[in-house]
């Protein structure tokens, strides 16, 4: 996503977009999205509970996008992918693992 974002904003910088203000926008909403999904990666890692929404929606419209979008090809990898992702985001025993308990 951060990558996408450069690409639009080199895009918008070099000229060659038909519309500047668009494309800049289109890469500060790509940057802020991949800050977002920067700190659920973060959280997930640090057992955070918090994390578990935000990375299941992502998934979920990952799913959609590639069920509506792209060839069967490659549709079926991605899928099968946003799903056990899904389904490894929401195991119970992802969490408890990394939580740390409060000191006494």
């Amino acid at each position: 996503m951060a990558g996408f974002a450069v690409s639009v904003a080199v895009t918008s910088a070099v000229g060659s977009a038909q519309d500047r203000v668009g494309a800049a926008f289109l890469a500060l909403t790509a940057v802020v999205l991949a800050a977002g999904l920067t700190a659920v990666a973060v959280g997930i890692h640090r057992g955070a509970r918090w994390a578990r929404s935000p990375a299941l929606v992502w998934q979920i419209l990952q799913v959609l996008v590639a069920t509506t979008t792209l060839p069967l090809a490659a549709r079926i990898p991605l899928v099968v992918l946003g799903v056990a992702v899904g389904y490894g985001v929401m195991r119970r025993d992802v969490l408890p693992f990394r939580e740390v308990t409060p000191p006494r």
